[in-house]
C-alpha cells in the first residue's frame, strides 16, 4: 500500500515539474518574439 502512495506522489511531482519546465521552455521562446502579452505572467 505505501509503495502506490509513494508511486502516486511522483507521478504527480513529476507532472509539475514537467510542466513548469514547458512553461519555463515557452516562457524563453516568447521572450524572442514580440508577442509575450500573456507569457510575461507564466516566466518568474
Amino acid at each position: 500500500i505505501i509503495i502506490i502512495i509513494i508511486n502516486k506522489l511522483y507521478n504527480t511531482y513529476y507532472k509539475m515539474v514537467t510542466k513548469r519546465k514547458e512553461t519555463k521552455k515557452r516562457c524563453i521562446e516568447g521572450k524572442h518574439s514580440n508577442k509575450t502579452g500573456h507569457l510575461k505572467l507564466h516566466c518568474k
